[in-house]
């Protein structure tokens, strides 16, 4: 589905996944690269179970999180796993509990895409509109490569609001068909992160094929990778994938998700933290081998195959965090010492996310057995709180704005002339208008996601918002309705006015 707040990370929707939770993540790996990466191995095969239970135990409580799960992944594939906490089903995480990846699905469609590439069946520079020929619509009339793809160097910009589509059973191939161009999209060229281009990879994977992707994705991803129990069907979603939680008022929500068919691409692809940790070790295993090309990010970053890529020192890491309603996940890869690190979360909300950035630096010091130097600043909930405060001001205040209207109208109205009466309007109207625009504009870009999409990312920001158009929307009428009247009672007091003085 996740920017921001934002900039340098997508937006996180699988957001994104662009949240200052990803950038952090991002610092916290140069943090703990800088401090000693090439300890990963050692740490990894020799940390007791209690202290990565420990680990897990503290990730859980610092986020608010009712399940958590950690692998820690050693040179050889050994691997450390602790979980903690209860689905959204109440039944206890265990290693085989399902999460939904959010967008560290992208790197499993990049490693299709690649393996494809290996045996000849694509090219990276085959251009998409001419495989496609549905995706012309939405990509434009400049060669789009599937490099440009898998690299977000289309053009295309990154929008949950037009992607994610929950229940949506479709193929790639037939949604890519049906979308239009976005109006914000520009020129093939520079990095521009966007789940779109991994909408349309899914779609290249299914024309190149001619099989579903799930297919595809099972046989030449999951299933080599000990992962086969990842989940990419809408009937075994809805079975097996617990709901996830969301912020709401300092609790945490329930939310059902739905499979998007077209987006198992982008951010819906779902397993436990052991198919995660397969993926992983299959990631390692293909860094190792060779170096996938990059392109530069607008931060100064790398971004591969579904990967950012950052080198500390003589280290490369390659990593990429992934959010959708409910959950969160992350995926650390050092293939220089084969250790690898993943972490998923029952718990997301998109005013949380510097949460998750605090909880995520914690994690990866305390897996590394390193201390946190603090040279980032740590995450808080305050960004959200001043958005719900913010929102709830506005609430309580236009309630005591909504309530003085209907006092005065039952006070009586005021006699008023034409004029004054259509001044009053004119100004009532404009005033009341302007905000309700205003607002249904500025909150969506504050919170970063769309107000189709906001009951998802953040329902109790939009509970509150729908509430403040309802009291703005309330008091414009009740102002309007008050000159209306003072209106007519000032015409029915006219004439009375006029015979008593020609009586005089």
């Amino acid at each position: 589905m996740s920017r921001g707040r934002r900039g340098t990370w997508h937006r996180v929707r699988h957001r994104p996944a662009g949240t200052a939770a990803r950038r952090a993540l991002a610092a916290l790996l140069a943090v703990v690269l800088t401090a000693g990466i090439g300890a990963i191995g050692a740490v990894a095969g020799a940390q007791p179970p209690e202290g990565l239970q420990a680990t897990v135990d503290d990730l859980a409580r610092t986020v608010d999180a009712p399940g958590a799960a950690i692998s820690v992944i050693g040179p050889g594939g050994t691997t450390q796993t602790a979980v903690t906490g209860v689905d959204g089903r109440g039944a206890a995480v265990t290693a085989d509990t399902p999460f939904v990846w959010g967008s560290v699905s992208k790197s499993t469609a990049a490693a299709v895409t690649g393996d494809l590439v290996r045996r000849g069946a694509l090219a990276w520079d085959t251009t998409v509109q001419e495989l496609v020929p549905g995706s012309a619509g939405l990509l434009g009339g400049q060669p789009v490569t599937v490099t440009d793809l898998v690299h977000h160097t289309s053009g295309l910009p990154h929008d949950v609001s037009r992607t994610d589509e929950w229940g949506r059973t479709a193929p790639a191939t037939e949604v890519v068909g049906s979308l239009e161009r976005p109006g914000d999209a520009t020129a093939p060229g520079p990095f521009q992160y966007a789940s779109f281009n991994y909408l349309v990879l899914q779609a290249v994977v299914e024309t190149v094929t001619e099989r579903p992707y799930a297919e595809t994705l099972r046989s030449e991803v999951l299933d080599p990778a000990d992962a086969g129990s990842a989940i990419t069907g809408p009937g075994e979603f809805d079975r097996r994938v617990p709901p996830g939680f969301v912020p709401f008022f300092g609790d945490a929500r329930p939310i059902a998700l739905r499979l998007d068919g077209a987006g198992l691409g982008y951010g819906y692809l779902a397993g436990s933290i052991s198919d995660l940790g397969g993926h992983a070790r299959g990631l390692l295993t293909e860094l190792t081998a060779r170096a996938p090309a990059t392109v530069r990010t607008d931060q100064g970053k790398e971004y591969g195959p579904g990967l950012y890529r950052e080198e500390f020192g003589d280290q490369v890491v390659w990593w990429h965090s992934g959010a959708v309603p409910g959950y969160y996940t992350f995926l650390g890869l050092v293939p220089g010492t084969g250790s690898a690190v993943v972490a998923l979360v029952n718990r997301y909300g998109e005013l949380e996310a510097d949460v998750l950035a605090q909880a995520g630096r914690g994690l990866l010091a305390d897996v590394l057995d390193r201390p946190d130097p603090g040279w980032f600043p740590a995450g808080s909930r305050s960004t959200g709180y001043l958005v719900l405060g913010a929102l709830l001001t506005l609430v309580f205040g236009l309630v005591a704005a909504v309530t003085l209207a209907v006092l005065r109208l039952a006070g009586g109205p005021r006699a008023r002339g034409l004029p004054g009466t259509c001044v009053r309007i004119g100004t009532s109207t404009v005033l009341g208008g302007g905000v309700l625009v205003a607002g249904l504009a500025g909150l969506p870009a504050l919170v970063g996601i769309g107000l189709p999409v906001m009951w998802r990312w953040a329902p109790d920001a939009a509970l509150l918002f729908w509430m403040v158009v309802a009291e703005i929307f309330l008091l414009t009428a009740l102002v309007v309705a008050g000159d209306v009247l003072g209106y007519r009672a000032g015409r029915g007091a006219a004439p009375s006015t006029t015979t008593s003085e020609e009586t005089t």
